[in-house]
C-alpha cells in the first residue's frame, strides 16, 4: 500500500486501534496545549539526546492528526534557576512545541519551584519529576530513583511541586532499587495520593539500568491499583 509522508492513509486503522490503547488514558488530563492526547507512543527524556533537533525530526514522522507528548532530556534543579531558559541546548524549544514536558532532576523542593517559575517562559503542556535515573553520579546526591528510597521524602516533593503549579505533573519512575512489587505498588499510590496525574514506569530495577529481564507484569499490578494512566 502506498503511505503518504503524513500518515493520512493510516488515519483510519489507527484510529480504531487507539479506542482501547493506553495513550487514550491520558485523554481526561487537562494539559496546557487545551489537545487531548490520541497517540498511543510517547517519546520519553533521554539525557544528550531529547534536544529541540530530535524532538523536531520526531514530529516529522507523526501522522498530522497525531497529538502526543515529548520531553526535555532531564534538567538539573541546581542549574536551571540560574540559567537563561530557552538560549541553552537543553531548553532551547521549536515555535510549534505546544506539546513539550520539561524533565526535572532534584530533590530540592525550593529548588523545583524555583525551576518550574523559570519554565514558565516555555510554556509547557506539563512537569516531570525524575524518579528513574539510576546512574551513580544521580544516586549519590539521592536523586533520580534514589527518591524511591525515602517514600515519604518521595511524597512531600511531589505534594510541593503540585503546590509550586497548575500544570500536570508526572513522574517517571522504576520498579524500585530493590525487587519489591508491594513496595512499587504502595509507592505508586503515594504519589497518585500526593496530586502526580500520572506516571510513567520503566520495569527495571535501579541496577539492572536498561538491561535484562523487565518485570513488565509489574505495569499491570500497579495499574490496577490506581486511578491515574500509568505508561510505560
Amino acid at each position: 500500500m502506498d503511505v503518504s509522508s503524513d500518515g493520512e492513509n493510516l488515519k483510519p486503522r489507527l484510529e480504531v486501534r487507539l479506542s482501547g490503547m493506553s495513550a487514550s488514558r491520558l485523554g481526561r488530563i487537562p494539559f496546557a496545549n487545551g489537545r487531548a492526547i490520541n497517540f498511543p507512543i510517547l517519546f520519553a527524556p533521554m539525557a544528550g539526546l531529547s534536544h529541540v533537533a530530535f524532538r523536531q525530526l520526531v514530529r516529522s514522522y507523526l501522522p498530522r492528526w497525531a497529538s502526543s507528548l515529548l520531553f526535555t532530556e532531564m534538567l538539573s534543579t541546581r542549574l536551571l534557576p540560574l540559567e537563561e531558559v530557552g538560549q541553552t541546548p537543553q531548553t532551547r524549544i521549536s515555535a510549534e512545541e505546544d506539546d513539550l514536558i520539561p524533565q526535572l532532576l532534584g530533590n530540592d523542593p525550593r529548588l523545583i519551584e524555583r525551576s518550574v517559575e523559570k519554565l514558565k517562559s516555555l510554556h509547557p503542556a506539563g512537569v516531570d519529576i525524575n524518579m528513574g535515573c539510576p546512574v551513580s553520579k544521580v544516586l549519590k546526591h539521592n536523586w533520580g530513583v534514589g527518591l524511591m528510597g525515602d517514600m515519604r521524602y518521595a511524597e512531600q516533593l511531589v505534594r510541593s511541586t503540585c503546590q509550586a503549579t497548575t500544570l500536570p505533573l508526572s513522574v517517571k519512575l522504576r520498579t524500585g532499587l530493590n525487587d519489591d512489587p508491594v513496595y512499587l505498588v504502595e509507592f505508586v499510590q503515594m504519589l497518585e495520593e500526593a496530586g502526580a496525574d500520572w506516571v510513567t514506569l520503566h520495569p527495571r530495577i535501579q541496577t539492572q539500568h536498561r538491561k535484562g529481564r523487565a518485570n513488565w507484569e509489574y505495569i499491570g499490578r500497579v495499574r490496577e491499583a490506581v486511578r491515574i494512566p500509568v505508561e510505560f
